[in-house]
């Protein structure tokens, strides 16, 4: 053990999504606890511990590459491989990274325990419980699932194709995050996910969809408004399933509705929303509290219906335009973002315009894009008609040029306006932010900025999103 420290130093490197992130803050946070030092993953620390990825083949390599990095920092150094890479492949990833410790996305409220074990001798350890092959989740097509948009109800994609509770899940590891000193705090209330789409490695990483307990979740919030953070992000592997799981259809809704009457949080923001999840309720939600922000991100992953069935994505084209117009509707300058793959085999000339269509009618704010990844075990990787590596490079290039012409065309409007800005970071002499409609903004000012609201003029655009300059600090969010 390193000298002066009562029980050694961990360091952590997260790879993924903001489920991840919340995981290793949730992990930290125990070993703090348990006397742990917690330093960066650039210094020498006594044990290592990586949250993998296994959404595409590069963060799976990247994941092998951070444990080799964590193995030249301190050669006798006890490194920890967690996550969704380690719950897919299961001893394997032993194998591929000469880990010490290996464990899933399950029992990570063990991992001290694991960790201590291992420090006493006993490696390597491997303790990844799969999840059952068949978690019970509905399958059943696009146009079969009721009426929600016209292509679903709001029970669709839950566990068990009968009564709620038929099907066999896990329980929602309550593993609460200890975060202080910061202005955004991120809080996870759902695990797992029931949409089987056929590219996509996520259910058998993470298991059936299930809820946490909302009593926790609210206390949660409390606490971290407490400490001092302004705005708190909800996070979820299927974030518009909650409460499915506990017999609550509108569960989301609900949660949000009760979490933005919390006295002292300034704002509330959603991350990512399956389409087929978004209900009306919660759209009047949105609109109704001031305190979450207008701005959502559906994952659209193509334009074309054809290529939309094979990835088995539970809407069409139309379906997703009328859910945005309704969604605008109800939520008057509401800002959408979303993910496209470009690329999905099969893919042609005519379904990657369609795509490029349906983008530009949107009128995303941002675009994510990624080219297609086969990932072993899923329905896609054994599809025929592969799309060239050069193909989707450059569908990849053309779309992010759109998604970049969009964010300009968004941003523009904001252009002499007022806009209310969370401070969050300061970096020689520039600081940065978000609007509620998640518009960076970085305007001149120092460091004592940091957590407050300010309003900022703005006077152009970036590649980033805008620049301005500060007009004052607000005691709190303005009422309009």
């Amino acid at each position: 053990m390193t000298e002066g420290a009562p029980r050694g130093k961990v360091a952590f490197a997260t790879l993924g999504c903001k489920v991840n992130r919340y995981d290793t803050e949730a992990m930290a946070g125990l070993f703090r606890r348990a006397g742990w030092r917690v330093v960066g993953f650039r210094d020498v620390a006594d044990v290592y511990v990586v949250n993998t990825c296994t959404v595409t083949a590069r963060s799976e390599a990247e994941s092998r590459q951070l444990v080799r990095q964590s193995r030249r920092r301190n050669p006798g150094a006890l490194v920890v491989v967690c996550g969704c890479y380690p719950q897919v492949k299961g001893a394997e990833a032993l194998a591929a990274t000469g880990a010490d410790v290996v464990l899933g996305t399950r029992g990570r409220g063990d991992i001290v325990s694991l960790v201590e074990r291992a420090l006493g001798g006993e490696r390597p350890l491997v303790e990844v419980e799969p999840f059952s092959a068949d978690t019970g989740a509905d399958r059943t097509g696009p146009g079969e699932r009721g009426d929600l948009y016209g292509w679903g109800s709001r029970e669709a994609g839950r566990a068990g194709a009968g009564e709620p509770g038929e099907a066999e899940a896990p329980p929602y590891e309550e593993v609460p995050v200890e975060s202080e000193g910061r202005t955004r705090a991120v809080v996870k209330v759902q695990e797992g996910c029931d949409v089987r789409c056929t590219y996509c490695i996520v259910p058998a990483a993470r298991g059936p969809a299930r809820s946490r307990d909302p009593g926790a979740a609210l206390a949660e919030v409390r606490r971290l408004v407490a400490a001092g953070f302004r705005e708190v992000v909800l996070t979820g592997v299927q974030l518009g399933a909650y409460g499915r799981d506990r017999g609550m259809p509108e569960g989301l809704a609900t949660l949000v509705s009760r979490m933005a009457a919390t006295e002292g949080l300034w704002r509330l923001r959603l991350s990512s929303l399956e389409p087929m999840d978004l209900s009306d309720r919660l759209l009047e939600v949105i609109a109704r509290h001031r305190v979450v922000c207008p701005h959502l991100h559906l994952p659209l992953q193509s334009g074309s219906d054809r290529i939309l069935a094979a990835m088995g994505r539970p809407y069409r084209a139309a379906d997703y335009l009328r859910l945005v117009e309704r969604s605008r509707e109800k939520v008057p300058g509401l800002a959408l973002s979303t993910d496209v793959m470009v690329g999905f085999p099969g893919e042609t000339e005519e379904d990657f315009a369609a795509t490029v269509r349906l983008v530009e009618q949107v009128g995303f704010m941002r675009l994510h894009v990624f080219p297609y990844s086969p990932r072993p075990g899923t329905p896609a990787a054994a599809l025929p008609a592969r799309v060239p590596d050069r193909v989707k490079e450059e569908r990849a290039r053309v779309l992010r040029e759109v998604g970049a012409r969009l964010a300009r065309a968004f941003a523009l409007p904001f252009v002499e306006r007022v806009v209310e800005v969370l401070a969050e970071r300061e970096q020689e002499g520039l600081v940065s932010g978000l609007t509620r409609h998640y518009l960076r903004v970085g305007f001149p000012g120092g460091a004592d900025l940091e957590g407050k609201l300010v309003e900022v003029r703005v006077t152009a655009v970036t590649v980033e999103g805008v620049r301005g300059d500060l007009v004052g600090v607000l005691p709190g969010p303005r009422e309009e």
